[in-house]
């Protein structure tokens, strides 16, 4: 978990919406379930951000919440892992961007 207070002047946005003036707060909690033989190991997740930044004071909302939920898939420790995650966005982000955005993420890691 972390709780970050941005001070960089009144309005500054940073590159494209990014990281701004105001605070930013993330939580995020994991278990790596016991290794299951011929598949590996799962970790299920959770994650939540909540931003409230001054330079979207002006928007619908100065504030966006993210919560997102997926699963670690490890067949040979961080050699090799798949990954599944869904993240729901709900708040203004930056200029343009809808109330709501839905994102399925599926990756491929692999260490040579």
């Amino acid at each position: 978990a972390s709780f970050t207070n941005y001070s960089w002047g009144p309005n500054l946005t940073g590159a494209l919406g990014g990281v701004g003036t105001g605070n930013i707060a993330y939580v995020q909690a994991g278990l790596a379930l016991p290794e299951i033989k011929g598949l590996g190991i799962i970790q299920p997740y959770v994650h939540f951000t909540n931003r409230d930044l001054e330079a979207h004071e002006g928007f619908e909302t100065s504030t966006s919440n993210m919560l997102g939920a997926g699963a670690n898939l490890f067949l040979e420790g961080h050699n090799l892992k798949l990954s599944a995650e869904y993240q729901s966005s709900r708040g203004t982000l930056a200029v343009g961007t809808p109330d709501r955005s839905n994102l399925f993420r599926f990756q491929l890691m692999v260490f040579l």
